[in-house]
Parts: C-alpha cells; sequence; structure tokens
C-alpha cells in the first residue's frame, strides 16, 4: 500500500475519534491498513472524513481485485456512517483517471477512463457521492500528480451528494508550495 498519515489539531467545541468498522470478510481485513476514518463531531454537526491509498492501474490489472476489495468495504462503511448522520468525505489517492467527459470527468482532463477510473465513477454513483475535483466552480489547479512532463489526476476529493452545497472550496497545489 501506499501508507497513511493522519494529523488533528485540538480545537474547542470539536471531538474527534477514529472510526475502526470490523470487517467481516476475512479476504478484506487487509482495508484496516489502507485506509482510516476521523469522525469529527461538534455540537451541530458530524463529519466523517476517510483517507485511503488504491492499488496502482497496471495494463494487466494486477490490482483489480484489491481495488474491488476496497470499494466493497468503503460503501459499507460509508453506508453506517451516513445512516448514522453523519456527512462523509472521502480524500483518497484512487489511482483513477476518469477522463474529461462533462457528465462524470473533470474538464482540461486528459481523455480516456481506466478500469480504475471506471470504478471510481462507479463506487461515487452507487454510494451517491461526488468529486470535488469535477466542480470546476469549487476547484482551484487540476492535475494532482506530477512527474515531469508527466501530468496526471489520481487523487480525489468527494462528498456525499446532499452534502455537496456544504464546500466552500478544493485547492489543488499544482505548483507544489505546500
Amino acid at each position: 500500500g501506499g501508507g497513511i498519515a493522519v494529523y488533528t489539531r485540538q480545537v474547542d467545541g470539536l471531538v474527534y475519534h477514529e472510526f475502526q468498522p470490523d470487517i467481516k470478510n476475512e479476504l478484506h481485513h487487509f482495508v484496516n491498513k489502507e485506509r482510516v476514518w476521523i469522525q469529527v463531531e461538534s455540537a451541530s454537526t458530524k463529519t466523517a472524513v476517510c483517507g485511503a491509498y488504491f492499488g496502482c492501474q497496471t495494463a494487466t490489472d494486477t490490482h483489480g481485485q484489491w481495488n474491488d476489495s476496497m470499494y466493497e468495504a468503503l460503501h459499507a462503511e460509508e453506508t453506517e456512517l451516513r445512516a448514522r448522520g453523519f456527512r462523509v468525505i472521502m480524500m483518497a489517492d484512487f489511482n483513477a483517471h476518469v477522463g474529461n467527459s462533462p457528465e462524470e470527468g473533470i474538464m482540461g482532463n486528459h481523455q480516456g477512463v481506466n478500469p480504475n477510473g471506471r470504478r471510481f465513477l462507479d463506487f461515487l454513483s452507487l454510494t451517491k457521492m461526488k468529486h470535488i475535483n469535477g466542480q470546476k466552480h469549487l476547484t482551484k489547479g487540476l492535475w494532482t500528480r506530477q512527474r515531469g512532463s508527466s501530468k496526471t489526476i489520481i487523487d480525489y476529493a468527494t462528498i456525499s451528494e446532499e452534502h455537496l452545497l456544504t464546500v466552500q472550496s478544493l485547492f489543488i497545489d499544482v505548483k507544489g508550495a505546500f
């Protein structure tokens, strides 16, 4: 996997909890090392934030089953959290190329959707979540991974669609300033 780090800052009125749900399928226990959930609660709101790493795309879809297992576990977890009244946010390296179609993709992106991209888009549809990267009026910056002259979008911020209006902005640090 890619590894995950989470930092929180103590703020009056906010309470942080780690959410570590049971994964019932023994073959999916590896997911515990590839994602982390943090619940943030105040007197008036409850938000669950997930950080995750998905396997990279290869020509033979080597990590396809791995990623399918990740999506299956995350679907069960986000369903539980939303049923408990949480706004759900996922910020992850989905290793997904979603293309540039107006319906599902990102304007200015490269054409083409890879298998990881299809999994990601299907997950968003199934869970009724939106990737914020594709919300032009909310997002500043495009490329989330730059190496030499290669520029791609593989990292996404997503939110439960009923909470999309609560997003003020998404800043993608394309210059590497931060």
